[in-house]
C-alpha cells in the first residue's frame, strides 16, 4: 500500500516565488494586495477555501501580475477538487514566474488527480531541474512512476527523496513496497522499520510491515504489526482481515473469526471476509455457521468459485452429498478448481461418480 504524493503548500507561506507589483502601485493599493493575500492564507490553513478563493481573486484584480496569488488560488480551488480551475491558476502562475518550483509541483498534483500522468511526470521533472534538493518533488515522481508500474524508476526517486530527507517515512514505505514487488523482503521489512522508527504512529507501514511478515510465513510478527496498525487506527479493516487470516494459518479460529467479524462490520460489503469466516467456521466444525456465511459470500459475488467449494465441504460434513454436488458443479463451471481428494471422498460417500 503506497502513500500517495501531496501538494506542496510551502509556496504560499514563503517568498520563494515572489510577487510581481507593477511599478506604479500605490502604496495603499500594495497595502490592500498584501492584507487580501495573508487572508487568504489564513483561509487556506483554516480549510476555508472558499473564502481563500475570493480573497486570492481580489489580490488578482487589484494586481494581475501577482503570481503568488495565482498560486494560491490553485492550491484552494485544487483542495475543493476543481483541478481544471487549478491548473488554470498555476499556468498562469508560472507564466508570470516560470522559476518557481513549488507551482509546477503543484500543478503536478493536479495533472495527477485528472489522470493526465505524462504532464504531471513532466512538471515534477521540471520542478527537480529547478529545486533539486527538494525531496518532495522526487517523492511525488516516484508515487507517479509507483502507479505506472516502473519499479525501478521509482525506487531510484525515493532514495533520492530519502537522501534529502532521512526523516522521509513516505518514501521508506514506499521504496519498501517496491523492494516487496521485487521479492527482496528483506530490504522490504528494512524500510518498514526504518519507517516505523521515524513515525511510530505511521499506521500503513506497520500494515504493510506485517504483510511482508505474512508472506514469509512468519505470522507471529505479522499478528504483533496488525495489532499495533489497529492501536493506531482502530478502523483499519484490512489489519484485521489479514490478522484473522494470520490466526487461520495458527489454527486459531476462534481469533480469526472475531477479526472477519470486525471486518464485515467495518465494511459489510468486503466480499471476502464473509468467505474467510465461513472457512474458519468450517475447520472448527461449525457447518451451519459456515454454510450462513459462504451463502452470503455467494450472494454478493455470485462468481466467487472458491465459496461453492467450501460450501460443498461444509454441506458435505452435515451429509447433504445432493447440496455438495451442486456446490462442486457450479465452482467447476466457474473454472475453480476441487480438491481431488475431497472429490474422491464425496464420490465415495454419495455413490455417484459424477
Amino acid at each position: 500500500m503506497a502513500v500517495k504524493s501531496q501538494i506542496v503548500w510551502v509556496v504560499l507561506l514563503t517568498a520563494v516565488c515572489a510577487a510581481v507589483l507593477p511599478c506604479g502601485c500605490a502604496s495603499d493599493t500594495r497595502s490592500d494586495v498584501e492584507a487580501y493575500y495573508q487572508r487568504g492564507v489564513e483561509h487556506v490553513l483554516g480549510d476555508e477555501h472558499r473564502s481563500a478563493i475570493e480573497d486570492f481573486t481580489r489580490v488578482i484584480e487589484l494586481d494581475p501580475q501577482h503570481a503568488r496569488a495565482y498560486g494560491a488560488r490553485g492550491f484552494a480551488r485544487g483542495q475543493m477538487g476543481d483541478h481544471d480551475a487549478a491548473i488554470c491558476d498555476y499556468s498562469k502562475s508560472i507564466e508570470l514566474d516560470p522559476q518557481c518550483a513549488q507551482t509546477f509541483h503543484n500543478r503536478g498534483v493536479s495533472l495527477e488527480a485528472k489522470q493526465e500522468y505524462d504532464a504531471a511526470m513532466a512538471d515534477w521533472t521540471k520542478a527537480i531541474e529547478l529545486d533539486p534538493e527538494d525531496a518532495r518533488h522526487y517523492y511525488s515522481r516516484g508515487v507517479l512512476y509507483t502507479h505506472m508500474g516502473d519499479d525501478e524508476a521509482a525506487t531510484r526517486d525515493y532514495t533520492r527523496a530519502i537522501q534529502l530527507n532521512p526523516r522521509h517515512a513516505s518514501a521508506y514505505n514506499n521504496r519498501a513496497a517496491a523492494y516487496k514487488r521485487k521479492g527482496a523482503l528483506a530490504a522490504a521489512l528494512a524500510d518498514y522499520a526504518k519507517a516505523i522508527e521515524v513515525s511510530p504512529r505511521f499506521a500503513v507501514a506497520y500494515y504493510n510491515r506485517g504483510v511482508a511478515h505474512a508472506d514469509r510465513g512468519e505470522y507471529d510478527a505479522a499478528i504483533r504489526d496488525y495489532t499495533k496498525t489497529l492501536e493506531v487506527d482502530p478502523e483499519f479493516y484490512q489489519a484485521y482481515y489479514n490478522r484473522g487470516a494470520a490466526y487461520v494459518e495458527k489454527r486459531e479460529f476462534d481469533a480469526a473469526i472475531r477479526d472477519f467479524t470486525r471486518v464485515v462490520e467495518l465494511s459489510p460489503a468486503f466480499v471476502d471476509a464473509y468467505g474467510r469466516r465461513g472457512n474458519a467456521y468450517g475447520r472448527k466444525g461449525d457447518y451451519e455457521a459456515a454454510i450462513r456465511d459462504l451463502t452470503k459470500a455467494i450472494e454478493l459475488r455470485p462468481t466467487y468459485a472458491a465459496a461453492y467449494t467450501t460450501r460443498a465441504l461444509a454441506h458435505y460434513a452435515k451429509g447433504d452429498h445432493d447440496k455438495a454436488w451442486a456446490d462442486v458443479k457450479e465452482c467447476q463451471r466457474l473454472g475453480g478448481k476441487v480438491d481431488p481428494e475431497f472429490l474422491a471422498d464425496l464420490r465415495k460417500a454419495s455413490g455417484r461418480q459424477e
